[in-house]
């Protein structure tokens, strides 16, 4: 067939080649999505275009200053470009989706190759090769290295790797000498090879055939992959380049560097075939690029005289079957306008009021109006770009297309300074991508799902979003709402030492689950999230969690219709006062008892004494009473003691009360408040407030309960004072200013009048004078604010924006209102400023300044400085000061708040008790959302970095000690530990503490064998001015104290304010007392496993319980684990267009069924636990398959297993942790995470990865391990997690015996050429 000249075109040599660099092009490739060619040159630079009645040319953009383009790659994506040194991932309009390049292991690349797994662009692999002793396995997804191999391969394989082609089966690579060798794609290991004949230029494989020609012997030699061996040797004049049509697996095209060319038939290559001439500019151009389009219509060929040429079968040829055209720019049209009107003495008002654009005279309708415009004569205008001022364009250097210049410390370019509220507006203030999305939220508001598929699978990256040094909790559990307020629980020292000490026998205690979560949290690693999911059990198992509506449905259209404003508050209050709830009934318990063996010897006196002892009865009823009212760890943290004076206005008696609030709530004026109080009707009744009959809207338990703790939420009744003193206070709330420290003052001390019984006139009075004074300030002041209602933020926006009035005068500091006021030009000034006036350092300023998030930047940030002065202003203040002679006898004493901005003497400072802001709670909601989001804003105290600085050490140290073990893969990490790292006394380690492996058991562990399944994390160092966090599930970032305090109050509500005393936050010393884990789980949890079951258990169970005289548990001791489970709801996903199913809504499970079988001992293999697990929750599928579990096994009613609960087996396995037993398992990091239990990785055998192979991702299945290594048949009709436990414990025994015989890595790589050739499924028996 004859292949005329269609196009010829010149490819761009870029601004910056340097006169003794080469030029020509260096590669030509035909994109695969769309109608477009790509050709790149050795200057580095790309050249793209689209054929049309010529090539027009699309794109052209610079990719390296120093490197030739050696290869072009397309995908759905974007244009993969590859240099010497580096992988660029473009966009096809030219702009850089990301960069891969590593000094280490990218030296000299020659070629690639993309392999699309599933259809799926972020699937995507890539596949690195050149001068180098390594091949790179590229994930394009999250731009990390998968794997490295060896090439050479102790001589089987290339040297270096000059070519590289794709086949459905192998990876084809070629070195300059002719050797070939063909590898899979699944370990990577090396199947075939060829020896060589002679060099080789190019190859190409296809089908049945593989074929190289060699231009020094003008040879073509033909391979069959079939028999794999030399199939055929042709004669060929010249040849320098091949490439297989498409459409047919036998033909090929061959190119000579002279431009001739033809197609030859592999079946019979016939050597007289038709040959074509690429019509060159020059006699001595030669050929140095060749590709065929997809359709065989095109062929594209490039020159080293930088020309470009195309050859195809017809002048209008599609290059890909679907004939996708790619996106252009607008194109600007030109209207034309007509002038109306020729006199200058009628009015333009009375003509139209568009005086450019007119209609003609000719085309006047008298029966419209004459400003109306027909549609082509209308043109859509754009705001036009601002230029670029001449100080940038005089310091740019431009680098091809792009032009660099030196930014300021901080000072980001944005195109204007106002935001809309529809979100057009973005900006980009850090490496990371875009800051602001819709309606000026940033991204790390947003909640993320994750890729529920990879979440599965364990391949979801989330270290990649956690920012911090702390781990996050898992997002896609239900309720999981409460995350964040979780955090900021946790980061409190004193209430976290209280919650993690507290150990009781009540199933769903939540002081108890509070406190095995916090545990998790000290030892999880930050790169994976912990779950929730045992606490959260346990709070949607109480009564009146349900009633006050703090559970959220699973339905759409119901989660819909929650307030997340008014959640966040609900539930935060409830929270605390079930801990002190809980708290309270275990002290009372322990009372009880006591007070019953008083009473028993009471009763035996003579009966003579009745009067006496009513009274004691009477004592003990107001000793019951005063048990409630004791303090608990909750009421020492956060509980306001205040007095409720009363007076009766008829008969002026009074009396008082004591009263305890917490949290506290703010009042806002009544001018404001809306007519009805049903949105504190939830808040009234937690707390126990019976001014009105709309309070008794719960039942009289709780009612009673809460009454007796004296708990109110702090909020103004209905009932109001005389009508002109009010109006006047309206209107002075109104129009005056009212700072936030005000504010609190107001909300915490009230009078108001209430219906109350006045013991005086003996009944109940709606004119008695409440008057609440302060009794004793408590360590934290949590403050809700209140801003579920429309007016209640009308109020803080209004004094806001008067706060920002009031502060224009002082121009020493910035105002922050909202968040993009942060990028205004003041503050960037006044840092500016700072920075000359303070800084003494000779390093660079970081240029995205304070939007810079990484901790280990060494660049200099101004923001950073050591001092603590704070450079802004706010409405929310970073500090309060309450007065320290809180107590008020009278009303006439004073209670003085103030803040930073209040008129006072600087020398009383020494009479008020400084609060800090620690913790700031928001609701955020983009419009774009159907939920809002809750997120925390947290302030880490310095004794969490040093715990976190202590646990990473000790890991360090236990790694360095280790023995060095090269034979699991080669992706291993190599992190080394810096001795001035470890020199904080915070970090200081025991010297007599040892890391080496205590027995041969623990250099079998994860951490002994594959450290990088769980990584080391750098050592945190503690920074003053970073020190603020916002936690949003597991996306955890640093963020700057302006940020905290801005309220932006279109997508960000504060909800929970928290000051702690200044003075408790400076003694370091004190906090890591209290972090100190003083109440341990002892072995009275083996005596408590009692079966909850109610029907008689059978004679015969299916374990013996420990004896703890004769076999208690040691370090080091092996344990094999199975755990079974039930799920709770099923997985929701969709059908996507391409075919692949995408997860929505994933599934949960609740473990059911928990085994441990002793591993060492006389009684080896006998197992000591076997609990069945009872649950109320609602089971969606028992899985009896996979399980064993039937229906009713779980039910205390109709089981006849040994039932326990959840807590009383957490318990064991607990206790089993703390005390260093190494578990057996297979698959236990599953296990591990739905039991919600943190195992250290130097305490698991994880026989999934014993029997792995490091060359490949697939996880061999136990049943599968037990036939090949065990010749035994398990799980046939059903699972049981004693046989799995058991058969796990052998396959260790198995694997350390083919150890002690060095023929451990050859049985591996039998068990998967076996597993290939049976499917890795079991032959029949």
């Amino acid at each position: 067939m004859n292949y005329p000249s269609i196009f010829s075109s010149i490819v761009d040599v870029g601004s910056n080649l340097s006169p003794n660099k080469a030029t020509g092009v260096s590669c030509v490739t035909f994109d695969s999505e769309q109608e477009i060619l790509w050709a790149g040159n050795y200057s580095g630079h790309v050249t793209s275009f689209v054929p049309n009645t010529s090539l027009v040319r699309y794109t052209s953009f610079h990719v390296d200053n120093e490197s030739d383009i050696r290869q072009i790659i397309t995908c759905k994506e974007g244009v993969l470009c590859l240099t010497k040194d580096s992988l660029r991932l473009s966009k096809r309009r030219g702009i850089t989706i990301s960069n891969f390049k590593c000094h280490q292991s990218m030296k000299d690349l020659n070629c690639m190759l993309y392999k699309n797994r599933n259809n799926d662009y972020k699937n995507g692999l890539v596949y690195l090769a050149g001068n180098q002793e390594e091949l790179i396995e590229l994930d394009i997804e999250n731009g990390k290295k998968s794997r490295l191999i060896d090439i050479y391969e102790d001589g089987n394989g290339v040297k270096n790797c000059h070519l590289m082609k794709g086949h459905p089966r192998f990876i084809c690579m070629a070195d300059c000498d002719g050797k070939i060798v063909l590898r899979d794609y699944d370990q990577l290991k090396i199947q075939h090879h060829f020896n060589p004949t002679t060099a080789i230029s190019a190859f190409d494989a296809s089908g049945n055939y593989l074929v190289t020609i060699s231009p020094y012997s003008q040879l073509m030699m033909i391979y069959d992959l079939r028999q794999i061996r030399l199939a055929s040797v042709v004669q060929m004049y010249q040849p320098s380049h091949i490439k297989f049509l498409s459409r047919f697996t036998t033909k090929c095209c061959i190119v000579s560097l002279n431009g001739q060319f033809s197609i030859v038939d592999l079946s019979n290559p016939a050597p007289n075939s038709l040959i074509n001439k690429v019509q060159m500019a020059s006699y001595s151009a030669q050929i140095t690029a060749f590709d065929i389009s997809a359709t065989d219509q095109a062929f594209a060929f490039g020159d080293d005289h930088n020309f470009v040429h195309i050859h195809g079968t017809c002048e209008k040829f599609d290059i890909n079957t679907n004939r996708k055209q790619p996106e252009f720019a607008d194109p600007f049209i030109l209207n034309h306008y007509y002038p109306l009107m020729s006199d200058n003495y009628t009015p333009a008002s009375e003509i139209s009021p568009f005086v450019y654009y007119t209609m003609p005279p000719s085309s006047f309708d008298q029966r419209q109006l004459a400003s109306y415009m027909p549609p082509n004569q209308c043109m859509r205008i754009y705001r036009p770009v601002p230029p670029i001022g001449p100080e940038i364009l005089r310091s740019m250097r431009v680098v091809g297309n792009i032009g660099y210049v030196a930014n300021s410390p901080g000072k980001i370019p944005v195109i204007g300074n106002n935001y809309s509220s529809n979100g057009n507006g973005s900006i980009r203030n850090s490496p990371e991508g875009n800051e602001f999305g819709t309606d000026q939220m940033p991204h790390r508001y947003h909640f993320l799902e994750p890729n529920y598929n990879k979440v599965d699978k364990d391949e979801y990256d989330f270290s990649r979003y956690n920012n911090s040094f702390f781990p996050g909790l898992d997002s896609t559990i239900p309720n999981a709402y409460a995350n964040n307020m979780i955090q900021c629980l946790y980061f409190i020292p004193s209430f976290r030492s209280s919650v993690i000490n507290h150990i009781c026998d009540n199933e769903y205690c939540l002081i108890c689950e509070l406190g095995f979560l916090f545990h998790i949290l000290d030892l999880a690693p930050k790169h994976t999230p912990c779950q929730a999911s045992n606490f959260l059990r346990a709070f949607r198992s109480t009564p009146e969690a349900c009633a006050f509506k703090l559970i959220l449905p699973d339905e759409e259209s119901l989660r819909k219709q929650f307030n997340f404003f008014k959640l966040t508050q609900q539930w935060f209050r409830f929270l605390l006062h079930q801990l002190h709830r809980e708290s309270l009934q275990q002290s009372n318990n322990s009372q009880n008892e006591k007070n019953k063996k008083i009473l028993s010897n009471h009763n035996s006196s003579s009966l003579a004494s009745s009067t006496s002892s009513a009274t004691f009865l009477n004592q003990a009823s107001s000793a019951s009473s005063e048990e409630n009212c004791k303090n608990s760890f909750v009421t020492e943290n956060f509980a306001l003691k205040l007095t409720r004076q009363f007076q009766c206005t008829k008969c002026q008696y009074s009396w008082k009360s004591p009263y305890v609030s917490f949290p506290i709530t703010l009042n806002y004026p009544l001018n404001i408040l809306p007519t009805t109080m049903s949105e504190n009707d939830l808040n009234g009744n937690l707390n126990g407030e019976n001014n009105n009959s709309e309070s008794n809207s719960f039942n009289s338990n709780n009612q009673n309960t809460f009454t007796n703790l004296h708990i109110n939420n702090g909020i103004n009744n209905n009932s109001n004072s005389n009508g002109n003193g009010n109006n006047t206070n309206q209107t002075n709330h109104k129009n005056s200013y009212i700072s936030f420290a005000k504010l609190l003052r107001n909300s915490i001390n009230t009078e108001q009048k209430v219906q109350e019984f006045c013991n005086n006139c003996q009944k109940f009075h709606n004119n008695i004078v409440e008057r609440r004074l302060v009794s004793k300030l408590p360590p934290l002041l949590a403050i809700n604010t209140g801003l579920d209602n429309e007016n209640a933020r009308k109020f803080w926006q209004s004094q806001t924006e008067k706060f920002i009035k009031s502060m224009e005068s002082k121009k020493d500091r910035i105002v922050v209102n909202n968040l993009a006021n942060l990028k205004k030009d003041d503050h960037q000034q006044q840092l500016q400023k700072k920075k000359q006036s303070n800084s003494t350092t000779n390093v660079p300023p970081c240029r995205y300044g304070q939007q810079c998030k990484r901790f280990d930047c060494k660049f200099y940030h101004s923001h950073r400085d050591q001092d603590n002065e704070i450079l802004f202003h706010s409405w929310i203040p970073m500090s309060i000061y309450l007065s320290k002679n809180s107590e008020q006898k009278t009303p006439e004493q004073s209670f003085e708040i103030k803040d930073q901005y209040s008129d006072w003497n600087a020398d009383k400072k020494a009479d008020y008790i400084e609060y800090s802001l620690v913790n700031v709670t928001s609701v955020v909601k983009s419009s774009e959302e159907t939920f809002g989001n809750i997120v925390s804003a947290i302030k880490i105290d310095k004794s969490y970095f040093d715990q976190r600085r202590k646990l990473i050490a000790k890991k360090m140290k236990r790694k360095k000690n280790q023995p060095a073990n090269n034979n699991q893969g080669s992706m291993i990490s190599n992190n080394s530990v810096d001795s001035n790292d470890l020199s904080d006394d915070s970090t200081t380690i025991d010297e007599n503490e040892k890391f080496s492996p205590s027995d041969e058991n623990e250099m079998y562990t994860i951490e002994s064998r594959y450290p990088c399944l769980d990584g080391i994390e750098n050592i945190p160092n503690y920074d003053p001015k970073m020190d603020w966090y916002l936690f949003n599930h597991y996306l955890i970032n640093p963020i700057c104290m302006e940020e905290v305090v801005s309220n932006d109050l279109n997508w960000k509500i504060p909800s929970i304010l928290m000051y702690m005393r200044k003075d408790l936050m400076r003694n370091q010393t004190q906090n890591k007392q209290l972090r100190k884990v003083k109440n341990t789980i002892n072995n009275n949890v083996f005596m408590r496993g009692f079966s909850v079951s109610k029907i008689s258990m059978p004679k015969k169970i299916s374990f013996l319980p420990l004896d703890l005289k004769m076999e208690f548990p040691q370090k080091g001791d092996l344990v094999a684990m199975d755990a079974e489970f039930v799920m709770l709801n099923h997985e929701e996903s969709e059908l996507r267009s391409d075919g692949t199913r995408a997860t929505i809504k994933p599934s949960h499970k609740s473990v059911a069924r928990i085994t441990c079988v002793r591993g060492s001992g006389r009684m080896k293999g006998i197992p000591f636990i076997d609990d069945y697990i009872s649950t109320q929750d609602q089971v969606a599928d028992y899985m009896t398959k996979f399980s064993g579990i039937q229906p009713g096994d779980l039910d205390a009613s109709l089981s006849s297993k040994h039932l326990t609960t959840l807590k009383s087996t957490y318990l064991k396995l607990r206790f089993l942790v703390d005390k260093g037993i190494i578990f057996v398992g297979h698959g236990l990091r599953n296990d591990f995470r739905v039991i919600n239990l943190v195992v250290p990785p130097e305490q698991v055998i994880d026989t999934v990865f014993l029997f792995q192979s490091p060359n490949s991702k697939r996880m061999v299945s136990l049943r599968f391990l037990a036939w090949h290594f065990l010749n035994i048949n398990i799980q046939s009709e059903t699972h049981d997690s004693i046989e799995d436990a058991k058969t796990a414990l052998a396959l260790f025994e198995k694997y350390k015996e083919l150890e002690q015989q060095n023929c451990a890595k050859e049985a591996i790589e039998n068990l998967y050429q076996i597993g290939k050739e049976t499917g890795w499924k079991i032959p029949d028996f």
